[in-house]
């Protein structure tokens, strides 16, 4: 059943709350590592688009950050047991389960109907009124505060700064070493 109807009717109401208080992006996870019975789920919710957008750095722009704000052990272990870089990747993909119970909704949403089953109409080359937007969106449709659809199809990696940028691999490495430069006062 949809969110809204089933056991999960407090998640659905608790999002709206979220949602009327001026969330502006809202983002389901899993998590497998406290070693319960199953993966638990998490919510995580973002006042504003520079928020969202930290959430989407990619892998090498996350390990930039645990670099320049965690403190290095004496021992020379990783400071983080069960986080890094390829760790948020993960969370970064909402899980297909929560994408299939969204669009049991009804009516059911637009995304749903432009990106389940199959390639979006506009990497077809249909598009026309429908062209996307950078941010994942559709001309013309306001991106939804939750929509795990969107999530799943987005192709952007989002910049540290809080824009649409796609960041190229290039873009990544010269961000590290300039980082690791300046962290370890020598070049490369």
């Amino acid at each position: 059943p949809a969110v809204e109807n089933g056991a999960l009717k407090d998640k659905a109401n608790m999002m709206e709350a979220l949602e009327s208080v001026g969330f502006k992006s809202m983002h389901v996870y899993d998590e497998g590592h406290p070693h319960f019975d199953a993966p638990w789920n998490f919510l995580v919710a973002f006042k504003d688009e520079k928020s969202r957008a930290n959430w989407y750095r990619s892998s090498a722009q996350i390990e930039i950050e645990i670099h320049k704000r965690i403190h290095r052990r004496k021992s020379g272990k990783p400071p983080l047991r069960y986080f890094d870089g390829a760790t948020m990747m993960g969370y970064q993909l909402t899980p297909k389960a929560q994408q299939t119970v969204y669009c049991r909704k009804e009516p059911t949403p637009w995304e749903c109907d432009e990106y389940v089953g199959a390639m979006p109409r506009t990497a077809m080359g249909g598009g026309g009124a429908n062209e996307k937007e950078s941010d994942g969106g559709v001309v013309g449709r306001p991106r939804p505060v939750y929509s795990p659809v969107l999530e799943r199809n987005s192709r952007k990696v989002l910049n540290a700064s809080g824009g649409n940028e796609a960041v190229d691999d290039s873009t990544v490495v010269a961000r590290l070493s300039s980082t690791l430069q300046e962290t370890i006062g020598k070049k490369l």
